[in-house]
């Protein structure tokens, strides 16, 4: 059992007011681009938690665990865009402006079920693979569940959390001391899944993530037991992230925007020398 407490970062605490410089500061705005102020009020979220978990060690460094949680989150901090008049000094009287502030929204509940193995080939599938202990299998599934109190909806989820994501990886190990030239070649690659989800903010806002796609892979060339190289590619399927920001206004009227951030490839190189 846990109790802990998530500090809020020392800008939401900070009363300045920015403008957005879309629109000039006689006129009003729009619910999706919102002016933004920080929060001298803002309270600390504290969290009761309870962790079980079970692990059971294979020969050979393998490993099969499974792991429950849950969590009671008090003063849930979330930003909130509310229409406000004279909401700053800068803004001239009698204008209305909408304006995004940190809030402690209410209460929050979070559950998850973790399940992960790792370990050589031969151990986690003896039936179905052939191969050498230097083979080696790794898969994590993790699902997750939330709510938070004040909102009546079904996707009224902690922010950022996905409903599950699975993870899948094979290695090959490189043997320095092998005088046959592939056995000193290792390579490897993992596979990251997390699915599309939509999560309700507040009464007024809805924001929803496509799917992630995440492929990795590299391979490393040990000249014996001191020098190796190691070549790897990160984000091999290059997936786009994708976010949509649907906000409703006080006439009901819902405003809605689209933005699409590129993730490219990265390739990395290392030669590692050990005396």
């Amino acid at each position: 059992m846990s109790r802990s407490q998530r500090l809020p970062y020392l800008s939401n605490l900070m009363p300045r007011y920015t403008l957005n410089g879309s629109y000039e500061r006689e006129l009003s705005n729009t619910a999706l681009a919102p002016d933004s102020a920080g929060n001298p009020q803002l309270r600390p979220e504290n969290a009761t938690g309870v962790d079980l978990a079970l692990e059971q060690h294979l020969p050979g460094g393998g490993v099969l665990s499974v792991s429950l949680f849950h969590r009671r989150i008090d003063g849930l901090i979330r930003r909130r865009i509310a229409l406000e008049t004279d909401a700053d000094a800068s803004v001239p009287a009698g204008v209305a402006r909408w304006v995004s502030r940190p809030s402690n929204f209410g209460r929050a509940h979070s559950s998850g079920l973790e399940l992960e193995a790792k370990g050589s080939a031969q151990q986690l599938l003896p039936k179905a693979w052939a191969l050498s202990p230097a083979w080696r299998l790794r898969a994590a599934v993790s699902v997750y569940r939330s709510r938070v109190e004040q909102l009546d909806d079904p996707d009224a989820h902690l922010e950022g959390q996905a409903p599950w994501q699975t993870t899948l990886g094979v290695d090959r190990s490189a043997d320095a001391r092998s005088i046959e030239p592939l056995a000193r070649l290792g390579f490897g690659a993992s596979f990251r899944f997390v699915p599309s989800f939509a999560t309700q903010q507040s009464d007024a806002q809805r924001v929803w993530r496509n799917s992630l796609r995440q492929l990795d892979a590299y391979l490393v060339w040990r000249f014996d037991r001191h020098n190796q190289l190691r070549l790897a590619v990160n984000n091999l399927l290059r997936s786009d992230r994708l976010s949509r920001n649907q906000v409703v206004d006080l006439d009901r009227f819902v405003a809605e925007s689209t933005s699409r951030r590129r993730t490219p490839a990265a390739v990395t190189a290392q030669f590692t020398l050990r005396f």
